[in-house]
Order: C-alpha cells, then structure tokens, then sequence
C-alpha cells in the first residue's frame, strides 16, 4: 500500500511542515556567527596579552633604570655624608627613596612574568612549556593623530561593529529561529483537514514458494485499489496549541529586545573604547612632554647639587616624578 496524505490547514505549507528543520538551520547559524565571535575573541585575548606582556617588560626595564639611579644618587650622598659635607637626614631620605624603588621593581618583574603567563595560556601553550613562556618582543605601533578620531569616524567604527560582530549576528539570527518556531505554533492552532489518497495492491499469493513472486501477477489477483478520504479534527479550545503559540510570541519578543539591547551595548563600547583611545594619545603626548621637561630639570639639579645650590631632597623629588612620568608614558 502506499498513502499520501496532505494537510490542508494545519502543517499546510513547507515553512509549517518544515519548521523544524529550517529552525535546525537557523539555530546552525547562529552558531557559526557565534564561533567566529569567540575566535575573534580569543585572537583579542591574545593580543592584549602580548602588548600587556611588552608594557610589563618595559616597565620592568625602566623602574630598573630608576633603582640604578636611585643607587647612584645614595652612593654619591654617602660620599658626601662621610666626608661631612651633607646632612645625615639626607642619607637617610636616598636610602628610603632606594628601597621604595627596589621594592616597586620587585613588583614589576612580579607583573612582567605574570603576564608572560597569561600571554602563554592565550597562545595555548601546554603546560610543559610555560616554563620557557615567550617575550613580547616587538615594539609599540605608531601613535596615531587623535585628531583623526572625529565622529564622522566613530560613526563608521559603530556601523562596522554592528555588521561584523558574531554575537550580534547571532542575536539578530535567534529572532529568526524563534520567528519561525512561533509561526509553526500558531499554525497549531488551526484545525487539521488532511486528504489521504491509499494505492493498494490486492490478492497477492501469500504461500512459501520461491514461485510466488511471479505467480502472483496471475493468481488470485483482485487487482488494484484506490482509497480516498478527507479528515477533520478540531479540539475545542485546544489550550495547549494556543499556550505553546503565547510561550513561543514571547520568547520571539525576548529575542528582539535581547538584540535591541547587545546592539546599544556594542555601540556603547565603541564609543567609549574610541574615547579611551583618544585619551590615551593624549596621555601619552603630555607624559612624553612631561618625561623631557623632567629630564632637562634633573640635569640642572644635578648641576645645582654639585655646587651646593640645591637639597638632596629637591633632587630625590625631581628624579622621582621623573621616573613616574616615564613609567606613564
């Protein structure tokens, strides 16, 4: 026998009938969009790391650059305070400002090989090769003009996030999966009218011989037969079919407010990521007046120090903001 059966109303149609392998499809994207937001993520993770892991070395390099100076500046008040030429107090304030300066060295080469660490772990590295985690080798790329960050740009830098992040790809995508999932609940709904058309075949020899398969073409054959029906059914209130479509409305509503909300969040970073990049160029321009202006006021302390113009404890100032401002920039 062979049945055909072909609803009228309810499950009429492929986006009904096939409404759960188009949702399937849907729901395979999103996650594609979604996986490649991960790896774009990662592959950021990574980078961060390095330069975080670059920035942590240099900072290493220049607080130990400062404990050198720091070292210098003790040895020669020393030399001073033995020969009687200067206060003991400003042996005890270059001593205080060496140890303070040994210590945030410390700290630093602590943070330098902690975020080779972390550098090591974001490149998935196996355990057995932490111990030898790479260095940040290359330099910082050029700073770039804030003046080019207008907001014609930003407006650009928003547009371009919201066609290429995955995540949100993939939010607007769930409104798409749960659109579909919704339109085949509210066919449910609907009542089932379903023509069936059954092709037989009647009078086959049913006996053991091996000669049945082609005695039956001539024997006892009633010969063809061809059944036609047309099929209602329709619940009453059919509350679980009107409740799934409700449940389904709703969650496809979760879904656009789900996406309204990642999309203002995404524009939202990037306007605040563009502002912290402009003021990070800006920082950096000022901290590398500020690293020039100090290094010319140290020499002329230093100068000043010799010819007994000037306290150790205006030098031991100046030579302090001076290695705050480098560590800044």
């Amino acid at each position: 026998n062979l049945n055909v059966v072909i609803p009228l109303l309810r499950n009429f149609g492929e986006k009904n009938s096939g409404a759960n392998l188009l949702a399937a499809e849907s729901t395979l994207t999103a996650s594609q969009y979604l996986s490649k937001f991960n790896i774009s993520s990662r592959v950021f993770i990574t980078a961060s790391s390095y330069w975080s892991s670059y920035a942590a070395e240099k900072n290493f390099e220049i607080l130990s650059d400062g404990g050198a100076r720091a070292q210098y500046t003790f040895d020669r008040v020393k030399t001073r305070v033995d020969a009687g030429e200067a206060d003991p107090v400003e042996l005890e304030e270059a001593k205080a400002r060496l140890f303070a300066i040994k210590s945030d060295i410390r700290n630093a080469r602590l943070k330098a090989y902690t975020t080779r660490q972390t550098l090591a772990v974001a490149m998935g590295l196996k355990p057995k090769e932490l111990t030898n985690a790479p260095y940040a080798i290359e330099t910082f790329p050029e700073v770039m003009d804030p003046k080019s960050l207008k907001p014609a740009v930003t407006k650009i830098f928003v547009d371009e996030a919201l066609k290429l992040r995955g995540d949100y790809l993939s939010a607007l995508q769930g409104i798409i999966t749960q659109k579909i999932v919704t339109n085949r609940s509210k066919n449910q709904i609907l009542p089932s009218l379903e023509f069936e058309t059954q092709f037989g075949y009647a009078g086959l020899d049913e006996s053991n011989s091996n000669s049945r398969v082609f005695r039956s073409l001539a024997n006892q054959i009633n010969g063809l037969n061809l059944l036609t029906s047309l099929t209602f059914e329709w619940p009453v209130q059919n509350n679980a079919a009107k409740g799934s479509y409700l449940k389904n409305k709703s969650l496809s509503e979760e879904a656009k407010l789900t996406s309204d909300n990642l999309s203002n969040k995404i524009a939202s970073d990037v306007l605040i990521a563009t502002e912290k990049l402009a003021s990070a160029i800006d920082e950096y321009n000022l901290a590398n007046k500020s690293v020039n202006s100090y290094k010319r006021s140290l020499e002329n302390k230093r100068v000043k120090l010799q010819d007994g113009e000037l306290s150790i404890t205006d030098l031991l100032n100046v030579e302090t903001l001076y290695l705050q401002s480098r560590v800044v920039k």
